[in-house]
């Protein structure tokens, strides 16, 4: 039943933004979580592949569509990075039961899918790459720090970068424990953060699963980067020091090419653990492997080690 819902929807807004003619021949779904579906959709009337997002009222991501397009729509102008296009978004739930997104498909893999096939030494090629396109991220900039909105402006904006770091992690921390702690460490050593003074787009999710490879004449190259859901007019240094908790997402060539376009400050060592701490309470996962990264990351700070349980 379900599934059927999921694709009559597909099939309404399929035809709403590409005609009446237009038929879903296949679709290969993508994610599936709790009201939430992604899918890759084959489309005939136009012949086209899209890629679709639902997600209803008991979603668990807030899937704010409409700030996703409006910052597609900056990085699909602002930058040079392979990415897809946005093509339609309804946050109305009027046409279907759903929000939802529409976008173009991009031909790759996941970077997760495809890691263990690919030789350590092929991996340089795909490093600088993804350093570019990171750096290019980057360069997009805002007047201010804070939420981009659905029109792509900075919302309840801040001039001081810790003072907004410290209203996200309000937004994005649930454990009220660990909210309350890490604002404390980020009052405590706030002046590390004075120098970030020029706020800039960031992605905040490059994990494996969002990063598409494709492979031309047996060699592996970046395809696109993807799902700007979590992106925010903030310090670029967060996305660099999650990228570095994450295993084999930065590799010799990463830093190199994208200091070429986006230096890295001296002092971004002294902010590392701060950022690297909030990732790991935002996603709360109560999993042996995520425990022992968040030790360790504690320990560094010299603070006791956090706990995580299935609810927080």
């Amino acid at each position: 039943m379900k599934a059927e819902k999921e694709i009559s929807s597909c099939r309404t807004i399929i035809q709403r933004h590409f005609g009446r003619r237009c038929q879903l021949r296949e679709y290969k779904v993508l994610l599936r979580k709790t009201d939430y579906f992604v899918a890759d959709l084959t489309l005939s009337n136009p012949s086209q592949r899209v890629v679709i997002k639902l997600a209803g009222p008991n979603a668990p991501i807030s899937s704010s569509f409409d700030r996703t397009f409006a910052i597609n729509q900056q990085v699909w102008k602002q930058s040079g990075i392979p990415t897809y296009e946005a093509i339609a978004f309804d946050m109305s739930h009027e046409t279907v039961p759903y929000r939802y997104l529409l976008m173009s498909h991009v031909e790759g893999q996941l970077w997760s899918d495809i890691k263990k096939q690919v030789a350590p030494e092929e991996f340089r090629a795909i490093y600088r790459d993804f350093g570019w396109a990171v750096a290019q991220i980057h360069s997009i900039s805002y007047n201010s720090f804070g939420e981009i909105g659905s029109k792509g402006e900075v919302i309840a904006t801040e001039t001081n970068y810790a003072s907004a770091l410290s209203r996200r992690a309000t937004q994005r921390i649930r454990n009220p424990r660990h909210q309350e702690m890490f604002l404390s460490l980020l009052q405590q050593n706030k002046g590390l953060f004075n120098e970030i003074n020029s706020p800039r787009l960031t992605h905040e999710d490059l994990n494996p699963g969002n990063i598409l490879l494709t492979n031309h004449d047996g060699k592996w190259q970046l395809a696109a980067v993807v799902d700007f859901d979590s992106a925010w007019a903030g310090g670029f240094e967060s996305d660099l020091a999650r990228l570095e908790l994450w295993r084999g997402m930065v590799g010799k060539g990463f830093f190199e090419e994208y200091q070429t376009i986006n230096p890295i400050p001296v002092n971004y060592p002294q902010r590392r653990l701060l950022l690297q701490l909030l990732w790991c309470l935002e996603y709360a996962d109560p999993s042996q492997r995520h425990y022992q990264d968040t030790k360790r990351i504690c320990g560094k700070l010299g603070i006791a080690p956090i706990v995580f349980n299935d609810e927080f």
